[in-house]
């Protein structure tokens, strides 16, 4: 904690000077007492909401989600790390049980790689999945299951 004033005047005044090549509007508006820096930036991007969540139109907008959910490819990536560590604890092998739409998604068909050659294929998730575990890894799709949620167990 800066306790001069002088001290935490510099560290505002250096801020405002890194950030002064920055042509997106921004502010640098001061220390708190409790030694934080406010700075205020304007968006440029999109919202971490927006990457990571899609609107579902069937969902009712009045839930507290406001009618999005997280991505499938955004919940595929907790997946493999959740998978990720029951390797780490010893599986000789990987079931994964998932809603229908995230077990499609991380068993899909390999698909054409539209950026690309066409004549590339692009790996589905489960396979880059087994790749990177060096594990095999099963599917299951469990209509019991909430769009978000999914087991992983050790095999």
């Amino acid at each position: 904690r800066l306790a001069r004033r002088a001290a935490r005047d510099r560290v505002v005044e250096t801020l405002r000077a890194a950030l002064a090549p920055d042509r997106t509007a921004h502010a640098v508006l001061g220390m708190s007492a409790a030694g934080l820096v406010e700075i205020t930036r304007r968006r440029i991007g999109h919202a971490l909401r927006d990457a990571y969540t899609e609107s579902l139109p069937e969902a009712p907008t009045e839930i507290p989600s406001g009618g999005r959910a997280r991505r499938l490819d955004a919940l595929a990536f907790e997946v493999a790390e959740a998978a990720s560590r029951a390797v780490r604890a010893g599986a000789r092998a990987v079931r994964i049980s998932a809603a229908p739409a995230l077990a499609q998604f991380l068993d899909a068909p390999p698909q054409a790689d539209l950026a690309a050659n066409a004549a590339t294929e692009i790996a589905p998730f489960g396979l880059a999945l087994e790749a990177w575990l060096g594990r095999p890894v099963t599917y299951a799709a469990d209509a019991a299951l909430e769009r978000a949620h999914y087991t992983v167990e050790a095999v």
